[in-house]
């Protein structure tokens, strides 16, 4: 019945325990406790909110934010596997390898800046937090302001970085109430002279073949205490990668 994070990290310590009589019991406490901390979080909607959400409004509260960028991603990840405009091409440089990460980011950023601008939110870049901090974006309106950090999947940090970076450092700035999102740039399986090859993961997490089993892994590498509170986005580039041209 104990929702606080050292409840939920003792029993999560208990579960890596060598399987005994006591595990079929360990899991269902833990779905339990689970379910509990879902419903103490849940915040009714609130008529003025119901309205600016029917209206197209912008954000009254930090749920809907995080629900609104979400939103977004998964609309650009559909353009991103196919549109007229072959919009993946602008993360894939002529010889068949992902452009650096900075690059991928500030594009990424610049789609999705544009589309949140129709509701109201002000997205950006490099923001200050606390302890002479910055993360890549941020969403901001009104009061709110929800951090986001995107990594490439070559990355050193990019295993660590939902932890060390996202809950460590930015989800203590009062504005973004715990919450946050943490994005990878996905490219599947590249060649070792691209430079842009998937880290190597932890040892006991397998190696994710695909976006969504990397996502997977790093959910389930997040701290039971914070898995409600960071959304974890994994952008599938390789799906609608474009094909080189032949050289002549």
């Amino acid at each position: 019945n104990d929702t606080r994070a050292p409840a939920i990290e003792a029993l999560r310590d208990l579960l890596t325990q060598p399987a005994d009589s006591y595990t079929l019991d360990l899991l269902h406490m833990a779905e339990e406790q689970r379910q509990k901390l879902v419903e103490e979080n849940f915040e009714p909607l609130q008529p003025e909110a119901l309205m600016a959400l029917l209206a197209d409004g912008p954000p009254s509260n930090i749920g809907d934010l995080r629900a609104l960028v979400l939103h977004e991603l998964s609309v650009i990840q559909q353009r991103l596997s196919g549109d007229d405009l072959d919009l993946v091409s602008m993360f894939w440089n002529d010889s068949g390898f992902p452009y650096i990460e900075n690059t991928c980011r500030d594009r990424l950023g610049m789609i999705l800046s544009a589309e949140m601008r129709h509701y109201g939110v002000q997205m950006l870049t490099e923001v200050d937090m606390p302890k002479s901090k910055r993360a890549d974006f941020a969403f901001i309106c009104g009061d709110l302001q929800l951090p986001m950090e995107v990594k490439g999947q070559w990355h050193d940090e990019v295993w660590e970085g939902a932890q060390t970076q996202l809950e460590e450092r930015y989800l203590i700035d009062w504005r973004s109430q715990g919450c946050g999102i943490y994005c990878v740039l996905w490219f599947g399986f590249l060649a070792s002279r691209s430079g842009r090859r998937l880290q190597a993961p932890p040892m006991n997490i397998p190696t994710p073949a695909t976006a969504e089993a990397m996502r997977a892994a790093l959910i389930e590498s997040l701290r039971e205490a914070v898995k409600p509170r960071i959304d974890i986005v994994v952008i599938d580039f390789e799906a609608g990668k474009p094909v080189p041209a032949p050289r002549v």
